[in-house]
């Protein structure tokens, strides 16, 4: 069963946990050299008001710098990225 994708975060010196859920986009970077489109992507979601959220692999080191050595990837991609409108109070249903 496919569940929606939901990302909790606790702001410092706040008990309220905020939650993110339904993403209106999501995609993937499998390959270093795809890291800088990626970010672009954001910050264009960023300037029009959007939440994005990344999941980021040890293994995505190399994209951030080169000097930096990493074992290849061999299931999951170097990070994933979810866009949402808007969080709520974790446990709200929207």
């Amino acid at each position: 069963m496919y569940q929606t994708p939901t990302f909790v975060f606790t702001r410092p010196g706040q008990a309220t946990r905020l939650a993110f859920r339904f993403p209106v986009a999501q995609w993937s970077v499998t390959r270093e050299a795809d890291f800088p489109e990626s970010f672009a992507r954001v910050a264009e979601f960023q300037a029009d008001g959007y939440y994005v959220a990344m999941v980021l692999s040890y293994e995505a080191a190399r994209g951030f710098d080169q000097a930096l050595s990493a074992h290849l990837p061999h299931l999951l991609p170097l990070a994933w990225f979810a866009v949402f409108k808007q969080p709520c109070e974790f446990g709200c249903s929207g």
